[in-house]
Protein backbone atom coordinates (compact mmCIF):
# COMPACT_ATOMS: atom_id res chain seq x y z
CA UNK A 1 0.00 0.00 0.00
CA UNK A 2 2.85 1.97 0.98
CA UNK A 3 4.19 1.69 -2.22
CA UNK A 4 1.46 2.33 -4.41
CA UNK A 5 1.07 5.29 -2.56
CA UNK A 6 4.42 6.99 -3.07
CA UNK A 7 4.76 5.82 -6.85
CA UNK A 8 1.68 5.83 -7.80
CA UNK A 9 -1.17 7.84 -6.46
CA UNK A 10 1.67 10.93 -6.07
CA UNK A 11 3.08 11.02 -9.63
CA UNK A 12 -0.48 10.87 -10.80
CA UNK A 13 -1.61 13.40 -8.90
CA UNK A 14 1.47 15.58 -9.19
CA UNK A 15 1.35 14.85 -13.02
CA UNK A 16 -2.06 17.47 -12.76
CA UNK A 17 0.49 20.03 -11.41
CA UNK A 18 0.17 23.28 -14.15
CA UNK A 19 4.20 22.92 -14.09
CA UNK A 20 4.24 19.15 -15.22
CA UNK A 21 0.95 19.22 -17.23
CA UNK A 22 2.55 19.43 -20.38
CA UNK A 23 6.37 18.56 -19.42
CA UNK A 24 5.77 15.16 -18.49
CA UNK A 25 4.69 12.40 -20.13
CA UNK A 26 4.01 9.18 -18.65
CA UNK A 27 5.55 6.01 -21.06
CA UNK A 28 5.20 3.34 -18.45
CA UNK A 29 4.63 3.11 -14.86
CA UNK A 30 3.78 -0.08 -11.83
CA UNK A 31 4.69 -0.72 -8.76
CA UNK A 32 8.07 1.77 -7.88
CA UNK A 33 9.16 1.23 -11.30
CA UNK A 34 8.40 4.16 -13.90
CA UNK A 35 9.09 5.34 -17.22
CA UNK A 36 8.82 9.43 -17.99
CA UNK A 37 10.15 11.47 -21.17
CA UNK A 38 9.70 15.03 -21.22
CA UNK A 39 11.70 18.24 -21.35
CA UNK A 40 13.92 19.49 -17.98
CA UNK A 41 10.47 19.97 -15.72
CA UNK A 42 10.74 16.44 -15.92
CA UNK A 43 13.50 16.20 -13.78
CA UNK A 44 12.32 18.15 -10.98
CA UNK A 45 9.38 16.21 -11.33
CA UNK A 46 11.00 12.96 -10.33
CA UNK A 47 13.33 14.68 -7.84
CA UNK A 48 9.60 15.45 -5.92
CA UNK A 49 8.28 11.89 -6.70
CA UNK A 50 11.51 10.77 -5.02
CA UNK A 51 11.11 13.23 -1.95
CA UNK A 52 7.77 11.74 -1.25
CA UNK A 53 9.40 8.35 -1.56
CA UNK A 54 11.84 9.16 0.87
CA UNK A 55 8.78 10.07 3.26
CA UNK A 56 7.53 6.43 2.86
CA UNK A 57 11.04 5.34 3.74
CA UNK A 58 12.19 4.25 -0.06
CA UNK A 59 15.16 5.41 -1.77
CA UNK A 60 14.89 5.63 -5.61
CA UNK A 61 17.08 4.93 -8.03
CA UNK A 62 17.28 7.06 -11.08
CA UNK A 63 18.63 6.86 -14.34
CA UNK A 64 18.92 10.11 -16.96
CA UNK A 65 19.48 10.31 -20.59
CA UNK A 66 18.81 14.17 -21.98
CA UNK A 67 19.31 13.90 -25.75
CA UNK A 68 17.96 15.66 -28.69
CA UNK A 69 13.62 15.39 -29.56
CA UNK A 70 14.69 13.27 -32.60
CA UNK A 71 16.73 10.48 -30.17
CA UNK A 72 15.46 7.03 -30.90
CA UNK A 73 13.15 6.30 -28.12
CA UNK A 74 14.07 2.58 -27.88
CA UNK A 75 18.00 3.60 -27.48
CA UNK A 76 16.99 6.78 -24.79
CA UNK A 77 15.17 3.80 -22.87
CA UNK A 78 18.22 1.48 -22.85
CA UNK A 79 20.77 4.13 -21.80
CA UNK A 80 18.34 5.12 -19.11
CA UNK A 81 17.66 1.68 -17.52
CA UNK A 82 21.91 1.36 -17.73
CA UNK A 83 22.22 4.47 -15.86
CA UNK A 84 19.65 3.21 -13.34
CA UNK A 85 21.55 0.41 -12.53
CA UNK A 86 24.66 2.28 -12.26
CA UNK A 87 23.05 4.31 -9.39
CA UNK A 88 22.10 0.72 -7.78
CA UNK A 89 25.71 -0.01 -7.79
CA UNK A 90 26.76 3.45 -5.99
CA UNK A 91 24.78 3.39 -3.26
CA UNK A 92 21.27 1.63 -2.58
CA UNK A 93 21.39 3.87 0.68
CA UNK A 94 20.79 7.28 -1.02
CA UNK A 95 18.48 8.44 -3.84
CA UNK A 96 20.47 8.66 -6.59
CA UNK A 97 20.35 10.58 -10.32
CA UNK A 98 22.83 9.22 -12.56
CA UNK A 99 23.23 11.35 -15.70
CA UNK A 100 25.47 10.24 -18.69
CA UNK A 101 29.03 11.53 -19.59
CA UNK A 102 30.95 8.61 -21.40
CA UNK A 103 32.61 6.97 -20.06
CA UNK A 104 32.62 8.54 -16.98
CA UNK A 105 29.42 8.42 -14.40
CA UNK A 106 28.00 11.28 -13.32
CA UNK A 107 25.29 11.40 -10.44
CA UNK A 108 23.67 13.68 -7.76
CA UNK A 109 21.21 13.11 -5.13
CA UNK A 110 17.87 13.50 -6.11
CA UNK A 111 17.13 16.32 -3.52
CA UNK A 112 19.79 18.00 -4.26
CA UNK A 113 19.30 17.49 -7.78
CA UNK A 114 15.20 19.10 -7.52
CA UNK A 115 17.00 22.34 -5.92
CA UNK A 116 19.50 22.91 -7.98
CA UNK A 117 17.06 23.03 -11.47
CA UNK A 118 15.42 25.71 -9.20
CA UNK A 119 17.62 27.33 -9.15
CA UNK A 120 18.67 27.30 -12.71
CA UNK A 121 15.27 28.52 -13.41
CA UNK A 122 15.18 31.57 -11.28
CA UNK A 123 18.57 32.44 -12.12
CA UNK A 124 17.58 32.82 -16.14
CA UNK A 125 14.03 33.97 -15.77
CA UNK A 126 14.81 37.08 -12.31
CA UNK A 127 16.96 39.02 -15.17
CA UNK A 128 20.01 38.60 -12.37
CA UNK A 129 22.36 38.17 -14.93
CA UNK A 130 21.70 40.66 -17.26
CA UNK A 131 20.19 40.87 -20.76
CA UNK A 132 20.59 38.21 -23.26
CA UNK A 133 24.41 38.90 -23.75
CA UNK A 134 24.69 38.63 -20.24
CA UNK A 135 23.36 34.95 -20.50
CA UNK A 136 25.17 33.90 -23.59
CA UNK A 137 29.12 35.13 -21.99
CA UNK A 138 27.95 32.90 -18.62
CA UNK A 139 26.82 29.91 -20.64
CA UNK A 140 29.82 30.28 -22.25
CA UNK A 141 31.89 30.47 -18.83
CA UNK A 142 29.96 27.81 -17.86
CA UNK A 143 30.51 25.23 -20.37
CA UNK A 144 33.72 25.93 -20.15
CA UNK A 145 33.94 25.24 -16.45
CA UNK A 146 32.20 22.00 -17.11
CA UNK A 147 35.26 21.11 -19.68
CA UNK A 148 37.94 21.97 -16.92
CA UNK A 149 35.87 19.73 -14.26
CA UNK A 150 35.20 16.96 -16.39
CA UNK A 151 38.98 16.67 -16.59
CA UNK A 152 39.81 17.10 -12.90
CA UNK A 153 37.00 14.71 -12.34
CA UNK A 154 39.01 12.17 -14.94
CA UNK A 155 41.63 12.89 -13.32
CA UNK A 156 40.90 11.61 -9.62
CA UNK A 157 39.31 8.34 -11.75
CA UNK A 158 43.12 7.74 -12.56
CA UNK A 159 44.07 8.38 -9.13
CA UNK A 160 44.60 4.65 -8.33
CA UNK A 161 46.55 2.99 -11.53
CA UNK A 162 48.39 6.19 -12.44
CA UNK A 163 49.13 8.89 -9.82
CA UNK A 164 51.69 11.06 -11.58
CA UNK A 165 49.51 11.38 -14.87
CA UNK A 166 46.29 12.22 -12.89
CA UNK A 167 47.95 14.95 -10.76
CA UNK A 168 49.16 16.25 -14.11
CA UNK A 169 45.76 16.56 -15.92
CA UNK A 170 44.56 17.91 -12.67
CA UNK A 171 46.98 20.73 -12.66
CA UNK A 172 46.53 21.36 -16.45
CA UNK A 173 42.95 21.83 -16.48
CA UNK A 174 43.18 24.43 -12.80
CA UNK A 175 45.88 26.17 -14.78
CA UNK A 176 43.75 26.29 -18.47
CA UNK A 177 40.89 27.44 -15.99
CA UNK A 178 42.82 30.48 -14.24
CA UNK A 179 43.72 31.63 -17.64
CA UNK A 180 40.50 31.71 -19.27
CA UNK A 181 38.37 33.37 -16.59
CA UNK A 182 41.13 35.90 -15.64
CA UNK A 183 41.93 36.61 -19.17
CA UNK A 184 38.44 36.70 -20.44
CA UNK A 185 37.16 39.14 -17.83
CA UNK A 186 34.28 36.54 -16.32
CA UNK A 187 35.56 37.02 -13.02
CA UNK A 188 32.41 38.94 -12.28
CA UNK A 189 30.25 35.79 -13.65
CA UNK A 190 31.93 33.51 -11.74
CA UNK A 191 29.56 34.36 -8.35
CA UNK A 192 26.38 32.95 -10.05
CA UNK A 193 28.93 29.57 -11.08
CA UNK A 194 30.01 29.06 -7.59
CA UNK A 195 26.34 29.57 -6.95
CA UNK A 196 24.90 26.80 -8.97
CA UNK A 197 27.79 24.25 -8.25
CA UNK A 198 27.94 25.05 -4.42
CA UNK A 199 31.96 25.13 -5.05
CA UNK A 200 34.75 28.04 -4.53
CA UNK A 201 35.86 28.42 -7.75
CA UNK A 202 37.57 31.21 -7.45
CA UNK A 203 41.01 31.58 -9.01
CA UNK A 204 42.88 32.31 -5.61
CA UNK A 205 41.13 29.81 -3.75
CA UNK A 206 41.84 26.49 -6.44
CA UNK A 207 44.85 25.00 -4.26
CA UNK A 208 42.25 24.29 -1.32
CA UNK A 209 38.95 23.46 -3.66
CA UNK A 210 41.09 20.85 -5.62
CA UNK A 211 43.51 19.84 -3.32
CA UNK A 212 42.68 16.23 -3.10
CA UNK A 213 42.77 15.54 -6.93
CA UNK A 214 46.53 17.36 -6.83
CA UNK A 215 47.77 15.36 -4.05
CA UNK A 216 45.76 12.34 -5.60
CA UNK A 217 44.71 11.91 -1.98
CA UNK A 218 40.73 11.61 -0.08
CA UNK A 219 39.18 12.19 -2.92
CA UNK A 220 36.18 10.89 -2.69
CA UNK A 221 34.00 13.80 -1.07
CA UNK A 222 35.69 15.69 -4.32
CA UNK A 223 34.90 13.26 -6.67
CA UNK A 224 31.07 13.23 -5.32
CA UNK A 225 31.04 17.24 -5.35
CA UNK A 226 32.45 17.40 -8.79
CA UNK A 227 30.46 14.63 -10.04
CA UNK A 228 27.15 17.00 -8.70
CA UNK A 229 28.42 20.34 -10.41
CA UNK A 230 28.87 18.57 -13.71
CA UNK A 231 25.39 17.19 -13.78
CA UNK A 232 23.87 20.93 -13.02
CA UNK A 233 25.97 22.68 -15.09
CA UNK A 234 25.18 20.66 -18.15
CA UNK A 235 21.90 21.26 -17.24
CA UNK A 236 22.16 24.62 -16.75
CA UNK A 237 23.64 24.51 -20.24
CA UNK A 238 20.50 22.90 -21.65
CA UNK A 239 18.01 25.31 -20.13
CA UNK A 240 19.77 28.79 -21.67
CA UNK A 241 19.10 26.92 -24.26
CA UNK A 242 15.80 26.02 -24.44
CA UNK A 243 15.23 29.61 -23.11
CA UNK A 244 16.87 31.32 -26.25
CA UNK A 245 13.91 29.20 -28.23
Amino acid sequence: AAVGVAYELYPALLAGVEKFRHSVYVVYAGGDDAVLAGDLAALEYVGRVVEYGEAWGFKTAVGVKAEHFDYPVYYAFTDAEEHLEKAKDIDRKRSLVVYSAYPSVLYIEAGLLKERLRHIWGLLAGGEVGDVEGRSRLDRLARFTYLKLLEIYRALELCNTDRVEARRRAAKALVEYVYFVNRRGQRDDLRWIEELTGMDLKPENLHRTFAAALACGNYHRLGEALSAALVVLNLFHLASRSAEG
